[in-house]
């Protein structure tokens, strides 16, 4: 709660978990009210700007943010450090604009990342199910697996082994070794 009293003007800002309203009083009451209204977000939810991290935790700038100051928030969902510029969707924990929540992120319709086909995965506690539609790929330093569509697995590394405590069967129409 903000209080600002004056001989001339009186100044509230009354914040409860159900509302927020800005009480003044004097011949300028109109226009505080309509000033101070713009630097909170409007029905709890704003979108806003990722900006960086600190300690692993997203900074948010937002239209209206007090000052223009960055804020701590926190995140329903996974952000990145290439993700930082982009805009978010913000919501705020009991309506307090110092309080910031990344609910996700704002995706432009216009960009290439849309344009790519999704992967799917399935876990179900016993099988991991990945599927992509043009190729997969595991990577590691050197190492490599890659699952092309076209049914070619390709297994690259400085040193490969296969061991087997039972039958170690190569098999295909052709088998080239060396």
């Amino acid at each position: 709660m903000i209080k600002t009293n004056t001989a001339e003007n009186k100044l509230s800002l009354v914040s409860s978990d159900s509302a927020m309203h800005i009480e003044t009083q004097n011949t300028i009451s109109t226009e505080i009210q309509n000033r101070l209204t713009e630097y909170f977000p409007k029905q709890g939810i704003t979108v806003g700007q990722l900006v960086g991290f600190e300690n692993k935790r997203p900074i948010v700038q937002y239209s209206g943010c007090l000052n223009e100051m960055s804020l701590k928030a926190q995140s329903i969902v996974a952000l990145t450090p290439d993700q930082i510029g982009k805009p978010v969707l913000l919501a705020f924990e009991n309506e307090n604009p110092e309080r910031p929540i990344v609910v996700g992120l704002i995706i432009d319709p216009d960009s290439e990342a849309t344009d790519k086909t999704p992967v799917f995965m399935e876990v179900d506690g016993e099988r991991l199910l990945l599927t992509a539609e043009r190729e997969i790929v595991l990577r590691c330093g050197d190492a490599s697996l890659t699952l092309t569509r076209a049914g070619k697995v390709i297994i690259k590394g400085a040193y490969v082994l296969s061991r087997s405590s039972g039958y170690n069967k190569i098999k295909g129409a052709a088998v080239d070794i060396n």
